[in-house]
């Protein structure tokens, strides 16, 4: 299956990626002069520097269709400087991703190819694409969108440790930006981080210069809930082992741990429970799956214990996931109602 992505910035290049390790032929398009902030992940930067390598997948500058076909059969990534994507007719992609996040369509239409997908705001699922992906940070993100839109651009940056509009610099003027730090470089409030017509920019708040803010933005989500979780599962255990060291009732400590996992359990339970009514219509399974989710629910988000802690401290390997059903054997075989189209 061959796939064309408009668009080879931070979210795009993550697509592709995802894509790519699939097992997917994956075709990308971007600007001559590519606009990506966080250049480091971007397999936008094929375009200016030949190559780009993210996560051990390297992407390809392309000068024409043809060149991109041998760089896909040497199983890397194609990036051609195409924003108008005339490139479609001779590649004829099987999907269409619209990945640029310009906040409105640029041009993609429904019949573009045989699958067309819009990625964040400004299209319509039905009329311009046959699905959207909300990319709007909250509980909706990620979900894919059949009929209607995804949520409007606010022009207001997403809140992550209290700061929202102060984690971005804008130019104080227009003209040519000329950086004076590296991405991923730590900043205090005031430094100068880079330069338009003269006029500097300069941090409002101290951390790493964005880039390399992915850390960072997994930290702040889920590291509360991860240590406050992993505390008192440790605190329980420690405390349990010490009454049965000391003397005490073995089965007073394990109630004490049961009593903790319970309530951990019950409260994740609700949580699901209120999730799988109220987006019910987006769960494409039968009801009795339904019911059994909301008791397993909490049993996967232990799961992120583990996951969170392996995260931080090792480096993950991606394998293809082989994908043994399609759309017509679910037809074929009386299970429609597994499909969201």
């Amino acid at each position: 299956m061959r796939v064309l992505i408009r668009g080879a910035g931070d979210l795009a290049s993550g697509i592709a990626l995802r894509l790519h390790r699939a097992g997917l032929d994956v075709v990308m398009t971007d600007l001559e002069k590519p606009t990506a902030i966080r250049r480091t992940v971007c397999f936008s930067q094929a375009l200016v520097l030949g190559a780009a390598t993210v996560e051990d997948v390297t992407a390809r500058a392309a000068a024409s269709a043809a060149q991109a076909e041998e760089i896909l059969a040497a199983g890397e990534i194609p990036v051609l400087a195409d924003p108008a994507c005339t490139c479609r007719e001779a590649l004829r992609p099987d999907a269409l991703v619209d990945a640029i996040l310009a906040k409105r369509n640029l041009g993609m239409r429904i019949g573009d190819a045989p699958v067309v997908i819009g990625v964040g705001p400004g299209f319509t699922a039905g009329e311009d694409c046959h699905a959207v992906v909300e990319t709007m940070r909250g509980h909706t993100l990620g979900r894919v969108i059949y009929r209607g839109s995804a949520i409007p651009n606010t022009n207001i940056p997403g809140l992550i440790g209290g700061f929202a509009g102060e984690r971005v610099l804008r130019a104080p003027a227009d003209g040519v930006f000329h950086r004076k730090l590296e991405i991923g470089a730590r900043v205090e409030p005031g430094d100068v981080a880079g330069e338009v017509a003269g006029l500097p920019m300069r941090c409002m708040i101290g951390g790493v210069l964005r880039g390399n803010f992915s850390c960072f933005d997994m930290s702040m989500a889920i590291m509360p809930a991860f240590v406050l979780s992993t505390v008192s599962i440790a605190s329980n255990l420690a405390l349990a082992i010490w009454g049965v060291w000391t003397g005490g009732s073995i089965l007073i400590a394990l109630q004490s741990l049961g009593q903790m996992l319970l309530s951990m359990y019950l409260t994740l339970f609700v949580i699901g429970a209120i999730t799988t009514v109220t987006e019910r219509r987006h769960i494409h399974t039968g009801r009795a799956r339904r019911v059994l989710y909301a008791f397993t629910f909490p049993l996967f988000m232990f799961t992120y214990l583990p996951i969170s802690l392996a995260a931080l401290f090792s480096k993950g390997e991606w394998k293809p996931i082989e994908h043994r059903v399609s759309a017509a054997s679910l037809r074929s075989s009386g299970r429609s109602e597994l499909l969201p189209f």
